[in-house]
């Protein structure tokens, strides 16, 4: 039998993927599959930042009223020795304590309350005072608030000043 010359066509019947569709199909599906993992991870991450943030905002909006509310509570320090707009920190007394309180409605369930009541350990209070830097004898003090907390190791402070009439503090004296 002689053969011919030439080039032999080759008619494929069965209709498949070839490996390398097969292979470069996978490799698109990993890589979309590591962005999704990857966008969910941070947005989980960026969720509970914020949840931390709101929970300091209302904390320190608490203490803040605290301080207005009850300034006997607490041992407030001379300004008249102070330096021109230096923070000197407010010390509690002894019914009021610097570590916050969890929220009074907690969860029922022990295990959720543990961990919302150590997610409320996590953080700390802590206030200063200080007279005007312009005006040292205004009849007003600027009180700042600092909540403090840590997360994933890195440190956050998320701070309220309002101003406080200085006879309040007065009148505590």
């Amino acid at each position: 039998m002689a053969r011919k010359r030439g080039v032999l066509k080759h008619t494929y019947t069965n209709p498949g993927f070839t490996l390398v569709e097969i292979l470069v199909a996978l490799a698109v599906m990993s890589a979309a599959t590591f962005i999704i993992v990857a966008l969910y991870t941070n947005a989980m991450s960026l969720a509970e930042i914020n949840r931390c943030r709101k929970v300091a905002a209302s904390l320190a909006e608490e203490r803040m009223a605290d301080l207005v509310r009850n300034p006997g509570q607490y041992r407030w320090p001379d300004l008249q020795s102070a330096a021109d707009g230096e923070l000197i920190r407010v010390v509690p007394g002894k019914p009021a304590r610097m570590k916050p309180d969890p929220p009074k409605a907690m969860p029922l369930d022990s295990r959720m309350y543990k961990r919302e009541a150590n997610f409320y350990d996590g953080f700390l209070c802590e206030a200063y005072v200080k007279a005007p830097a312009n005006a040292p004898e205004a009849g007003y003090v600027e009180v700042t608030v600092a909540v403090r907390w840590t997360r994933e190791g890195r440190d956050y402070v998320f701070t309220l000043t309002s101003a406080m009439p200085r006879a309040i503090l007065e009148e505590t004296a």
